[in-house]
């Protein structure tokens, strides 16, 4: 508490324990779906009075059982204290979805399993959450769409596989002249997320999410590391031979690349007609700037799903409109 009384947003102190509502149950859930959401995305998401929704997370965070929490890494923001809060599911809250019988086994994936300590995993891990967001909430506002989640795509992939450590990554094996030498990799491919958009009438659309804030290397010497060649080189390989199909189950699938800087996307487009040729027409681009470093918070919007995404080479491309098969 400070010189005027106030208490600071990342004190959780004490306050009388709360009788979990159907709505803070709503709120639960969604942070199980989603590990990080900020104070702006839950209302989104919930509606109703946004102070009176900041008023019952703040309860929830600090009442004894401490349903919820405000991740530790969002404080290393310059300007954390006047940036939306950012919220994760507490174990509390967790037990308390299980004995709602509300808790989802197989409602996470990938992304919700990234490292907790850290800034790069942490901003890294937001970006995403922030993206899949902007694009479910713009589906919600359509009827003739329906936001196809990890536990539906799940039923789709064949068994043993279903019950693979494995079950999120695709088996990719590239090969490339680095330096006059052959390197060869076979390390596994996991996108930042999966998931599809159904459109009345017209099917449905698969999506591999890949999310950069300029922090992978675009190129390496070695290709056992990291870089964005390495990654495109792995896409190419799969939708090559229609991997996604044999592993997942899935129809079809497009790539999308979401970086925080113009320059960088550009980049990143150019080499991607290096290297991935005949299937770059399965790469879709686009920018979120306010997912950079020093960068103020948009709003939640479902623009990532009505706004153009570049397809090189080809017409942009809306993720809300039904697209040619190919």
């Amino acid at each position: 508490m400070d010189a005027l009384h106030r208490t600071s947003r990342w004190h959780r102190g004490s306050t009388k324990a709360v009788q979990l509502t159907p709505r803070d149950l709503t709120i639960l859930s969604l942070l199980q779906r989603y590990r990080y959401a900020s104070t702006e995305h839950i209302h989104a998401f919930v509606g109703g009075q946004k102070n009176r929704l900041q008023e019952r997370l703040a309860r929830l965070y600090r009442e004894p059982n401490c349903y919820v929490n405000r991740p530790a890494q969002q404080r290393q923001y310059f300007n954390a204290n006047y940036r939306p809060i950012l919220y994760e599911l507490d174990r509390n809250g967790e037990r308390a979805l299980r004995e709602q019988g509300r808790f989802d086994d197989d409602a996470p994936v990938t992304w919700l399993n990234c490292r907790r300590d850290g800034r790069t995993g942490f901003a890294h891990a937001v970006m995403v959450c922030e993206a899949l967001a902007s694009i479910e909430l713009g589906i919600r506002g359509n009827t003739s769409l329906r936001f196809i989640g990890w536990p539906e795509i799940k039923g789709r992939i064949p068994e043993p596989a279903r019950h693979s450590k494995l079950l999120h990554c695709l088996r990719a094996r590239i090969s490339r002249q680095i330096k006059g030498a052959t390197q060869v990799c076979d390390k596994a491919l996991a996108p930042d997320a999966v998931f599809g958009i159904a459109y009345q009438g017209h099917g449905a659309r698969f999506f591999a999410l890949e999310c950069d804030r300029d922090s992978e290397p675009l190129r390496r010497s070695n290709l056992q590391q990291t870089s964005y060649t390495r990654k495109l080189l792995q896409y190419h390989q799969v939708l090559r031979e229609r991997a996604y199909h044999a592993q997942w189950g899935l129809p079809n699938l497009l790539v999308l690349s979401l970086t925080t800087s113009e320059l960088h996307m550009r980049k990143i487009v150019a080499l991607a007609e290096e290297v991935c040729g005949d299937v770059r027409r399965f790469f879709l681009f686009k920018t979120m700037p306010s997912l950079g470093d020093f960068a103020p918070p948009e709003p939640p919007t479902g623009r990532l799903l009505t706004e153009a995404w570049l397809r090189p080479g080809l017409a942009d491309f809306r993720l809300d409109q039904a697209m040619e098969r190919g």
